[in-house]
């Protein structure tokens, strides 16, 4: 059997001595029934057994297989490979595109990027090579396992994996790692914490964590019995964990539409990583949806926990008491609307962290967003704020990445509206389901409207010719204006064939700017490349080489083969005892296993788009 790889997808232990291996297809139906019994297993043997899973769509038999496998990758791209797994394992779960897009959606994934991905067959490669390393291995249906290299003929039930375990887990007991390199690889997964809702079995580690006053942002106005009393009423609550330890807790109040966080703790050992801002943004989810709009924090003036996560997170300060303050920009009224729309608000600091890219997010931060964000000087120079914009360009150039940062700059709900998903939702068809949709936009105080792939709705017309496409282009140009009366509103529509869109549709009136989206320079690609690798162990790297070998790469690229690279020095350091630090081979080794998603056609007709259908001002320097 080949063996496993940093390209597989391990769940389990990664010291585990027992290996189960399974080339599956998504759409086989005793696939679909193995995953409940791997599941048990897992549950049964947490601390002996590590599943592999690999590609194997028997497309002779199920149309759909390899694409669910697309998507599978897809969504490991973004971290979310074993979710999807699960999804779409189910019994009945449907693997056409629309359900798949779906299923990322619920994920919360980059649905713009997923379909991209998707649809681009950019993981075709790596499905392919699952597929002939199983030929090798002498698969030749589905599901087929194997338990450390020995192959289970048949379909096999539990019970008989359950034997081959055993089997193996005797084979193996006298060549378990020594204490030296388990502990190692323990320290590992040590570090992998997660942020989850309060269990009534935590409150014994709780009070602990709460009665150290060093782990505690201790406010005078609540006690230790106050914090007992409130996780025993079920108010909201959550924990971060760090295997099977209690690593930090932020407990909550609601009264009507306002929240108090109460506590917030985190044990001096997981300080500065993050869990602070992730426990405080989970609790907040938890208030929303109860309906809250003003949440605050009370802190002890000399506090060390808690001040950095709430200002990380959007709060203000008043002085004397030092008491921190959100206001949510969607109040009570406006929240049922957004969850209708599948709108959010994006996280804090969304845009900030948008690396690279210097010249367009200097152009949009200018003609775009201060105009909005400051109405009143704009009124007071008679500037009109844009109410909405055209971005175009390659695909994975970061056109959704940017929506979501202009949202989060302004501090507005994102509303995303997917084509393909309104024309399935509504029997009257896409052109009532778009006008449906765009009546409760209007009902939000403010939004950020993000349309993907806008040429399926703003197509360009055929003269002397009727279709049911030349009404939906219709449709959305008559939507247009009256979204525009209104103020707190920015309409964004994206699309990768600016020249496929309707002439009318990019006319003076509808859209104030036609902004282009390319593909990084040498700079945008050594600053991107900064952003990825400053969390990656290094020692000097030849920033030119590694630049040069990632010429074409789209944001999307860089950042799938950074982390490609991390995978590999984590390999090496986890099975081969290696040094931690990574090589610019390393770096240049992860470039040529990830496919570029541009070519130098793709990039002159870009350059042609931009001097055909651009509308934006230039950005006067800085002296």
């Amino acid at each position: 059997m080949t063996k496993v790889t940093a390209d597989d997808h391990v769940r389990g232990r990664v010291y585990a001595p027992v290996t189960v291996l399974e080339y599956g297809d998504y759409e086989c139906p005793y696939c679909r029934g193995a995953a409940r019994d791997v599941a048990e297993m897992l549950a049964r043997y947490p601390d002996t057994v590590r599943f592999v899973f690999r590609n194997f769509p028997i497309t002779q038999l199920h149309p759909h297989a390899e694409q669910a496998a697309e998507a599978a990758e897809a969504a490991g791209a973004q971290w979310k490979f074993w979710e999807m797994y699960e999804l779409l394992l189910q019994p009945a779960s449907r693997l056409d595109l629309d359900s798949l897009l779906d299923c990322a959606a619920a994920l919360d994934l980059d649905v713009g990027r997923f379909r991209d991905e998707v649809t681009g067959h950019a993981y075709l490669p790596k499905i392919e090579r699952d597929v002939h390393e199983g030929i090798e291995d002498g698969v030749n249906a589905t599901p087929k396992f194997y338990v450390n290299g020995e192959r289970i003929d048949g379909k096999v039930p539990l019970e008989g994996l359950e034997d081959t375990i055993r089997a193996a887990v005797r084979a193996v007991s006298g060549s378990l790692p020594g204490a030296r390199a388990a502990g190692r690889v323990r320290h590992w997964c040590m570090a992998m914490w997660r942020v989850r809702d309060f269990h009534a079995d935590d409150l014994d580690a709780a009070v602990r964590l709460w009665d150290k006053p060093e782990a505690s942002s201790e406010a005078p106005a609540f006690g230790l019995s106050d914090l007992i009393a409130a996780v025993r009423s079920h108010q909201p609550a959550v924990v971060a964990v760090v295997g099977e330890e209690l690593a930090g807790t932020a407990v909550a109040t609601v009264s009507g539409d306002r929240a108090w966080v109460m506590r917030i703790s985190l044990g001096a050992a997981w300080r500065h990583r993050g869990i602070g801002s992730a426990m405080l943004g989970e609790l907040e989810r938890r208030l929303v949806a109860a309906g809250v709009h003003r949440i605050q924090c009370l802190l002890d003036g000399d506090s060390e926990i808690g001040p950095l996560a709430l200002e990380h997170s959007g709060y203000r300060a008043h002085r004397g008491m030092v008491l921190y303050e959100r206001v949510e920009p969607v109040g009570p009224a406006s929240a049922g609307v957004l969850g209708q729309l599948g709108g959010r608000m994006v996280r804090a600091g969304a845009w900030d962290q948008l690396g690279g890219m210097v010249r367009e997010k200097e152009l949009i931060e200018r003609r775009v967003i201060l105009p909005l964000a400051q109405p009143q000087l704009a009124e007071r120079l008679g500037l009109v704020p844009p109410r909405a914009i055209v971005l175009f360009g390659p695909p994975g150039t970061g056109k959704t990445t940017f929506a979501k940062g202009v949202a989060s700059r302004l501090g507005w709900p994102f509303v995303e509206l997917f084509p393909s998903r309104l024309a399935g939702e509504s029997p009257a068809g896409l052109a009532a389901a778009l006008r449906e949709s765009f009546a409760l936009v209007a009902e939000l105080d403010k939004v950020v409207l993000f349309i993907d792939e806008v040429e399926e709705i703003a197509g360009s017309r055929q003269p002397r010719t009727v279709s049911a496409a030349q009404g939906v282009t219709n449709e959305m140009l008559k939507l247009i204006p009256p979204f525009r009366e209104q103020e707190e509103r920015l309409l964004i529509c994206a699309t990768n064939s600016v020249r496929a869109l309707d002439s009318a549709f990019l006319r003076h009136g509808r859209f104030d700017y036609v902004i282009p989206i390319g593909p990084p320079d040498r700079a945008a690609r050594e600053a991107i490349w900064d952003r990825y690798l400053a969390a990656l162990p290094h020692g000097e790297l030849e920033m030119t080489a590694i630049v040069e070998e990632s010429r074409l790469f789209t944001p999307a690229d860089i950042e799938f083969a950074a982390r490609r690279a991390a995978q590999l020095v984590f390999e090496r350091v986890l099975f081969e005892h290696g040094h931690e630090e990574a090589s610019t081979g390393d770096i240049v080794h992860a470039i040529s296993q990830t496919r570029r998603t541009l070519t130098p056609q793709v990039v002159a007709e870009f350059e042609q788009d931009i001097t055909d259908y651009a509308r934006v001002l230039a950005c006067r320097s800085t002296p």
